[in-house]
């Protein structure tokens, strides 16, 4: 076929060697489908204290993904000799992608297929008391599972996304936004006097008084990753371990089987309200954000294993920190403000 065969191409760019790659939807493409539910039982065990155990369940359907479906089946096989790290010693046969496209009137021919699903379901448990006494703190623990087949976030497109074309279900493994455990507890202690010091004279409640201690404690498993390959296979239609110009995934470990270090993170926040009037007060507040500067690893060398004929490499870097601090989870840093209400 030629470029007006295919009346639902979203894109047409040129590629190498002079033919152009295109991106076209699936016949029957699906909108992308969810089912959520929950369910909570709650029970008052104190004054404004409750205490609640949570079911989440999220299942996604029809999500999209795109696959090159200008590849021959991959007839042909490659035996790897591994050399170093976990899998040393070994010998891997994988399949590898061979000979010239099937229509060469085009490079990749990207179709967006509806085809990936996503399952989460959490436990989640919850222990809150609303401002009572000067104390208010809310607690929550949450064990959790997510998987897919290959969801991928992708803002607009791809040119290949699997690792085989031929053999989607091998993406199915654990899910990129996988948490396992994460627990947050937060804390507000604004009592009359500080720790009940000065509580009963007047010098002791001006000194004393009108403070509050904030803290909040996260505690999460790390991120999941996938461990990747570099370099491309003697003989390959595309680029890749496969030559199939998608993943680059090693072969015969599925998707986000290693996980970044756990994180341990507490911010704090101090307060000192001054009150002048009714009206007028004066707030003096510190705040620290990371207090005990703990390094948080938010990005990891990916790559286990360096493509090299029919060696794969160990990479000694593998599972390294390669950042340190997103919006979320940083190096410490503290700041002072004052605040004048009237």
């Amino acid at each position: 076929p030629t470029l007006p065969d295919y009346p639902n191409i979203l894109s047409s760019v040129p590629a190498v060697g002079g033919v152009s790659d295109i991106v076209f939807f699936q016949d029957g493409m699906q909108n992308p489908l969810i089912h959520q539910a929950d369910a909570i039982y709650e029970r008052q065990i104190g004054k404004n204290t409750v205490v609640s155990v949570s079911g989440l369940l999220s299942i996604g359907r029809y999500l999209p993904t795109f696959v090159d479906t200008n590849l021959n089946f991959p007839a042909a096989t490659t035996t790897f000799t591994i050399n170093g790290g976990p899998f040393g010693g070994q010998t891997l046969t994988a399949p590898r992608f061979t000979g010239a496209r099937p229509n060469t009137n085009f490079g990749r021919m990207t179709q967006v297929q509806s085809t990936i699903s996503s399952e989460y379901y959490g436990l989640v448990l919850q222990a809150n008391r609303r401002l009572t006494d000067g104390i208010q703190f809310q607690t929550s623990y949450t064990f959790s599972k997510a998987k897919d087949n290959g969801q991928n976030s992708t803002t607009f497109s791809q040119g290949n996304s699997p690792l085989n074309p031929f053999d989607l279900d091998d993406e199915r493994g654990t899910s990129n936004f996988d948490v396992p455990h994460r627990f947050v507890a937060s804390l507000v202690y604004s009592p009359n006097t500080l720790f009940g010091v000065g509580r009963n004279s007047s010098l002791g409640r001006a000194i004393f008084g009108g403070w509050t201690i904030s803290p909040i404690v996260t505690a999460q498993s790390g991120f999941a990753f996938t461990a990747t390959t570099s370099g491309n296979v003697s003989g390959g239609t595309s680029t890749g371990p496969l030559g199939a110009g998608g993943s680059s995934r090693l072969p015969f470990v599925a998707p986000n089987t290693f996980r970044a270090p756990n994180i341990f993170n507490v911010d704090l926040r101090i307060s000192r309200r001054i009150r002048f009037t009714e009206t007028m007060n004066l707030e003096l507040l510190a705040e620290g954000f990371n207090i005990f500067n703990r390094f948080h690893a938010t990005g990891v060398n990916t790559r286990q294993y360096i493509v090299s004929g029919t060696t794969l490499n160990f990479d000694s870097g593998f599972g390294l920190p390669t950042a340190a601090g997103n919006s979320i989870f940083r190096e410490r840093q503290v700041q002072l403000a004052a605040r004048f209400q009237f």
